[in-house]
């Protein structure tokens, strides 16, 4: 009787101590994603894909840092505001290799689950977290995307916002710097959209930003500007695009 009790109480124990670093986790998650000013449904995505990984036995002996900044990453490119890993990185001071090794283990363990379940609870609609069918992986994050964050906070005008993911959507397309890591090419296109609409940046700068170096902001430019025929449209030149403002390669 009396081993039986010991027994309960011991699994008490264990089950408050896990529920307080379960809570831990979702108060870290919170301040996390409130230091980038995001969106509550990310902070739900993240804590629900934490909660999910942390019952795994995938990711035991892991870190609860590196677990925390892998699903923030993943969580991120669910809703549609990608971050790169070297954001994530200076955000919660986890190593990007880390938080790369983590996150391919939560896109191995989400498909692997979703293998046995129809459904995976792992987006979030209106605030509460609903079943969303098979996962099959996120996306690299969008130079696009990124051309309109980092423009914001550069302070460029929106007219050259819109330059810049112009042209970046004009590069996917036609394959122009295919490879590249997208915080280059996105930088590169700031880069042009800046000089094409008279608003324009160094690469110094945009380095502060983007944290590309601006050596690679510049050797990514110099083939944007090989292709400078196909990637600037009628569209783009209707905006106000000047190509003769553009700055030569050295």
């Amino acid at each position: 009787m009396k081993s039986r009790e010991l027994h309960r109480a011991q699994n008490k124990s264990n089950l408050d101590k896990n529920n307080k670093l379960l809570l831990q986790a979702y108060k870290q998650i919170g301040a996390l994603c409130d230091g980038w000013l995001l969106p509550g449904t990310v902070s739900d995505t993240a804590k629900h894909l934490y909660k999910d990984a942390d019952e795994s036995r995938l990711f035991k002996g892991k870190s609860p840092e590196a677990l925390i900044a892998g699903c923030l990453f993943l969580a991120c490119r669910y809703n549609n505001v990608p971050r790169s890993f070297r954001e994530v990185t200076e955000l919660t001071k986890v190593s990007k290799k880390e938080i790369g090794r983590t996150f391919k283990t939560l896109e191995q363990f989400l498909m692997n689950r979703d293998k046995e379940s129809s459904k995976a609870k792992v987006s979030t609609a209106g605030g509460q977290v609903v079943a969303q069918e098979g996962y099959t992986g996120t996306a690299g994050a969008d130079p696009a995307d990124l051309c309109e964050r980092y423009c914001d906070v550069l302070n460029m005008a929106r007219p050259t916002s819109n330059v810049a993911v112009a042209l970046a959507g004009r590069m996917t397309a036609i394959g122009i710097l295919a490879g590249r890591s997208p915080l280059s090419s996105a930088a590169a296109c700031i880069f042009m959209a800046g000089h094409l609409m008279n608003q324009p940046k160094t690469a110094k700068d945009i380095q502060v930003v983007v944290h590309v170096s601006d050596s690679t902001i510049r050797h990514a430019y110099k083939h944007l500007y090989q292709e400078k025929d196909k990637l600037i449209t009628e569209e783009i030149l209707a905006r106000g695009a000047d190509p003769e403002r553009l700055p030569k390669p050295a």
